[in-house]
Formats: structure tokens, sequence, C-alpha cells
């Protein structure tokens, strides 16, 4: 064999190790890889069980899985339009207690007769910006206390009308707003429907929006009066908001809340989740859902909730007694518009605002 010959055999021989050198190293990595990939599982699960076991954590987590779906703990943007009344200042006071959530920023949009003014009291005690940032700071504080993380400040914008209420509500709606929030004067008349300017302010904004009527110590100190609240429900979308709406209410002024559900068979039961009066018969499970649901929205955050349900009775008798009985001074309510020009939101709504003297918060769907 000549040398050309030999070298050629040699560079064969060579390349072959490489090649099974390689082939063999291939098989290492993966037999390395797949043997991590199946060892690693229950070594974590072994490690993690060492670690100790933190129930706040736990309770943390598995509440932001439930709020990802909820309603007030998704809401991006708020504009209140509110005016300088004693309603205006106390619809802005429910307003900061829902933007304290997550740090909601919020807009403040003036309107009636001061509506137009270049400058307003931002500042000063009582001013509508200032009792958002109070209350807002209120709901922060809870957040910080349950869930032991830093609150994020709300940033709050001052908003002044140039034009009539409604195309000022239909401007700013258009920069995209999760929920308005109306607060003016005198807003229903005696026997219920609304005046011009929060019919032409609801009317003018697509999303969700909410009604505040505030009465009794609510307007003579929006600040700081307490409230007590009712809660009637209905299973609906619209009932299910107001449900979260009261709880963030509820958590941040720590007070508890009466759920009320008016059935239509001819019991009257009334049940608590922490006391109870006496039931005369069992609820039919529809009904007992729809209050469990009410019921475990509040046990996460740690709000005593009390359930009664009534039957053969007008579903606004119902509430004007229970606010009677329990003392309650604002009822919050899930209300769905109906078609037409005029803002109805049903009978039932309707005459509770005619007949009830306590404060009323309508939040709709």
């Amino acid at each position: 064999m000549n040398a050309r010959g030999s070298t050629e055999v040699i560079i064969a021989t060579i390349g072959l190790s490489v090649g099974l050198l390689s082939h063999n190293l291939f098989t290492m990595i993966v037999a390395t890889a797949v043997t991590t990939t199946l060892a690693m599982p229950p070594m974590l699960r072994a490690a993690l069980r060492r670690l100790p076991h933190n129930p706040e954590e736990d309770e943390r987590l598995k509440r932001e899985e439930f709020e990802a779906k909820g309603f007030v703990a998704n809401l991006g943007r708020l504009l209140i339009a509110v005016d300088e009344s004693a309603n205006g200042r106390f619809a802005s006071r429910l307003a900061g207690l829902l933007a304290g959530v997550r740090g909601i920023p919020a807009s403040v949009l003036h309107l009636g007769a001061q509506g137009s003014a270049n400058t307003h009291p931002k500042n000063k005690e009582g001013s509508a910006e200032a009792m958002v940032k109070a209350s807002a700071d209120q709901t922060a504080r809870a957040e910080e206390a349950e869930l032991k993380m830093r609150p994020t400040k709300v940033e709050v914008t001052t908003l002044a009308k140039h034009e009539a209420t409604e195309a000022a509500v239909a401007a700013e709606a258009e920069k995209g707003y999760d929920l308005l929030v109306i607060g003016l004067d005198q807003p229903v008349g005696e026997e219920g429907g609304f005046r011009p300017e929060v019919a032409g302010a609801a009317g003018r904004f697509e999303g969700a929006f909410a009604i505040v009527i505030g009465r009794g110590r609510h307007i003579e100190d929006p600040k700081d009066s307490p409230v007590s609240i009712l809660l009637p429900v209905s299973g609906t979308l619209a009932s299910r908001r107001a449900a979260e709406v009261a709880v963030t209410i509820a958590r941040a002024d720590k007070t508890t809340i009466t759920a009320l559900y008016v059935a239509s068979s001819a019991t009257e039961v009334l049940r608590s989740s922490r006391r109870y009066w006496r039931a005369v018969s069992p609820a039919p499970p529809q009904e007992e859902a729809i209050l469990k649901d009410v019921v475990d929205l509040a046990d996460r955050y740690h709000i005593p909730v009390r359930t009664a349900i009534r039957a053969e009775i007008a579903p606004h008798l119902a509430i004007k007694q229970m606010v009677q009985r329990g003392g309650h001074d604002l009822v919050v309510m899930g209300v769905n518009r109906r078609p037409g020009d005029v803002l109805f939101f049903g009978k039932t709504a309707t005459k509770t605002l005619a007949n009830v003297k306590a404060s009323v918060l309508l939040v709709s769907s």
C-alpha cells in the first residue's frame, strides 16, 4: 500500500472514531435530558413538600384566580360624572372605593352649573377629587392588610365640561372607560323617574354604569357617614356585578351586607352564614344557589353576610320592609336597561326609588 493509501485509511479511521464518539456523546446527552426530565417533577414535589406551608399565599393565589373572572377587579378606567352637590360628593366617595381596587385610574367630569369652570377645588377637602382619593385609600388599606402588598396609588384626573351633559359624557366615553358613575343633585323625582341630565348621561355611555341616589345621612355627611348595605339579588349578570360592588364597599367601610332574594313560593326563609332566623321550610335549590354565590363572594374578603328570602310580596315592598327592619341605609341593586327613549330599569327599580327612603346605588350590566 502506498503512502497515499495509508493516509486515506488513517483519515477514514479517524472520521469513524469521531463519528462514533459524536454518536455516543449525543446518546449520553439525550439520556441525561430524559433522566432529568423524568426525575425533576418528583424531586420538585418532594422539595416543595418540605417548604413551610403559607396559608396567606394560598389564599392570595385563589383570590387572584377568582378575581380574573370578576367585574370590579378587571375595571380598567373609571369616569365619574358629578356636580358640586352633596349627592355628587357621595357618588365620588363610592366611586373612589371601587377605584382603590388595584389602583384603577379615575377621571372626574364636572357637570352642572360650575362644570365649565376652568378651575376646581381639587385639593380642597370635600371636593370630588379629594373624596375619590380618600375613599380609594380606604380600599387600598384594606387590600394591603389582607394581601400584604403595597397598594397602587389611584391617579385622579380632573375634566371640565364645555358642552351639555350628554355631549360631555359622549365625548369622554369615546376615550375608553369601563364604568361610568353618575352623581347629580336630585337625580330622581317623586315617582322614581330620572331627571333629564341623568338619563342623558347614561344614554350616551355604551358600557356599564352606576347611578347614585344619596339620601338621609349620606347627603348630610357625604364623606364620613356610615353605610349599612341591603343587596337585592336575582341571579342575573347585573345582580352579580352589584354584589361585587357591594362587597367592595363593605370591605373598605368595614360593614356588613344583607342579601335579599324575593321568592315566588309561599314561604319565608331567613338564613345567615353566621346567625340565622328559623326557616319555615327549605328554600328551593335555585334560590339557595344564588344566595350561596353571594356568601361565597363575601367570604373571600371576610365580609359577614346575612341572607334572606321573602315570598308573597312585591319585590319593592320586600326591599322597603328589609330596609326598615334592618336599619339599612344603602340599597345596592343590579339593573338592566329596558328598550325605549326613557331611562327605565323596570317596575321594581322605579318603585324602590319612589318608596324607599334609603340611598340607592343602581349598577347596570
